[in-house]
């Protein structure tokens, strides 16, 4: 079965964490940071697909093939409704991807945490 990652709140793993996504919804990394990432915090968190709001922690999930489906048809409905650009949009279904490739290797419930290194999102085993 496929893995995603869930938004979990902060629950005492980071300290300098927040968790503003509706529940306990699916995550992603959007894949750009804005120029004041130091401040707002986009270099180092998880984006609701609903929502479009931001959390700092999640946890590995799994999905079937046809929730899995179902959460990709909303994060490009979301970012198109949002940006209205196909290439943005196909841009985070990309990303999207990938982290679920990724997650292949991780564990239920295993939480993580996201942070931009040398250029790139890396995960990161919350202690």
């Amino acid at each position: 079965m496929p893995k995603i990652l869930i938004a979990v709140g902060n629950h005492g793993k980071r300290s300098d964490g927040w968790n503003w996504c509706d529940g306990l919804g699916p995550v992603g990394i959007h894949g750009f940071v804005c120029a004041s990432a130091c401040r707002c915090g986009c270099n180092r968190s998880f984006t609701g697909v609903d929502s479009a709001k931001a959390t700092t922690l999640a946890a590995v999930a799994e999905v079937d093939e046809t929730a899995l489906v179902d959460i990709r048809t909303r994060l490009m409905e979301r970012v198109l409704s949002g940006w209205g650009s196909a290439q943005i949009a196909e841009t985070a279904l990309q990303n999207f991807d990938v982290l679920v490739e990724t997650l292949a290797i991780y564990p239920v419930d295993h939480l993580l945490k996201v942070e931009k290194r040398e250029g790139s999102f890396t995960l990161v085993a919350a202690k």
